[in-house]
């Protein structure tokens, strides 16, 4: 009995995880696309970078959103290559 309730509890979990990945990639998308309208292959790579790897997807939305946030008094154009710095120096994503 213990073993079925930790498998579930597990798949529970992931299930949870895949969620929250799906969300924050949903909003990574969109709030990248509000700020690099002329370069959608960026946004592609971003978004691609993320899918292989689901686990830093919840990372890059809250350093996306944080950014957003502390530099919303400052023109999009700035803030979008804010966003790019940031996104190439802490997760490596060009």
């Amino acid at each position: 009995m213990r073993f079925i309730l930790r498998v579930r509890a597990k798949e529970l979990q992931r299930q949870g995880s895949y969620e929250s990945a799906k969300q924050a990639i949903i909003y990574i998308t969109t709030t990248i696309s509000r700020f690099s309208k002329s370069d959608k292959g960026y946004v592609k790579r971003v978004v691609n970078a993320v899918q292989l790897h689901p686990e830093i997807a919840v990372q890059v939305a809250q350093k996306i959103q944080k950014k957003f946030e502390q530099y919303i008094d400052k023109p999009a154009k700035q803030i979008g290559a804010i966003i790019r710095v940031c996104l190439m120096e802490d997760f490596g994503i060009e």
